[in-house]
């Protein structure tokens, strides 16, 4: 296959317990074409101390220092200081099985295409980081091409979609149409991101194996306080999938259904977290602020597109749509 350097972009924060694996799952690459750039976001332990040891015993990894910024202000920096052809971005809590790189980059050439999007392993941890289950996530081979309108997206695929650290794109394309992350941005950056890369590809190619590793730990970092901007995120969402799917010309109930199964799950999310971290406020006043939420007027277009799942499900979507908050707020309150 051709060669072309790939500029792997790791930002680092508070990760002293995982960084070693991680770093090693780069360098045990069978692509070895490859720089790595750690980039220390400003972290209060050792992480960086720990990736400057690796970098003294290989020269393809370079460490760069910065103050806390966030994941996407620390992405948008390591694409500053990246030299190669092609970008790939990882979590430096994750880790990638060694044929990642190479497997990417023989699509992506024979293909010509500007980006390749790739399946998954859910490894869900216990509260000791030892691993008790795993779960492929994955859609099959395809190549869509804009212009033959063949894109079709169920909600496994556009999850697929969403992520940064499933991909590998070429560098010259997001520097010519200046993709870069919206800095500040928590839970939704990726895809804000991706919608954007999406609107200016031609083509999605998309491949069935599960290189790239994802720790599910028992309670996510984001969720251990109130995001009082979560659902004005979850609308930004849903207006980028919306301008990413028109441009590849899907139907309008297709793009409703799909902005509704993301705004719904969005909503979930927004009142949970709600009620869980809302602290000094009482349920009265919790339940207020529900009703503020479930009375938007984008949920209330799209409620009606939801395709419920399952029995609860059904019921949550009801509650939602007859604006029934005081049900709704002991549904998710006690499940």
């Amino acid at each position: 296959m051709e060669k072309g350097l790939v500029s792997v972009i790791m930002p680092v924060f508070k990760v002293e317990h995982f960084i070693g694996k991680s770093i090693e799952s780069v360098l045990n690459q069978t692509y070895s074409e490859f720089e790595l750039l750690v980039i220390d976001d400003g972290s209060p332990d050792k992480s960086a101390t720990l990736a400057k040891e690796y970098a003294e015993k290989d020269a393809r990894i370079k460490v760069f220092h910065k103050p806390n910024g966030g994941l996407s202000d620390a992405r948008n920096f390591g694409m500053n200081q990246a030299n190669g052809e092609f970008i790939y971005f990882i979590d430096s809590d994750d880790w990638i099985e060694p044929d990642l790189l190479e497997i990417g980059l023989k699509a992506m050439v024979k293909e010509n295409t500007n980006l390749v999007i790739f399946g998954y392993m859910l490894d869900t941890t216990d509260g000791n980081e030892n691993i008790v289950s795993q779960k492929p996530i994955f859609h099959q081979e395809v190549r869509y091409d804009k212009s033959k309108k063949n894109l079709s997206i169920n909600e496994n695929l556009m999850g697929i979609l969403g992520y940064a650290w499933n991909k590998i794109y070429r560098f010259e394309f997001l520097k010519q149409h200046n993709l870069r992350f919206e800095k500040g941005v928590s839970l939704v950056e990726d895809i804000l991101f991706n919608a954007q890369v999406y609107q200016h590809s031609d083509a999605l190619l998309i491949l069935s194996n599960c290189s790239y590793h994802y720790l599910n730990r028992p309670v996510s970092t984001l969720i251990k306080k109130y995001h009082e901007g979560a659902f004005s995120l979850y609308l930004k969402k849903s207006q980028s999938v919306e301008l990413f799917l028109k441009e590849w010309g899907m139907e309008k109930t297709q793009i409703s259904t799909i902005q509704a199964i993301s705004l719904m799950s969005g909503l979930r999310y927004s009142i949970r977290n709600l009620i869980a971290y809302m602290d000094g406020f009482s349920d009265e006043e919790k339940e207020k602020r529900i009703s503020e939420l479930t009375s938007h007027r984008s949920v209330r277009l799209l409620v009606n597109y939801y395709p419920a799942s399952h029995f609860l499900d059904w019921v949550y979507i009801k509650l939602v749509k007859y604006r029934m908050n005081r049900l709704l707020y002991f549904l998710l309150k006690f499940r």
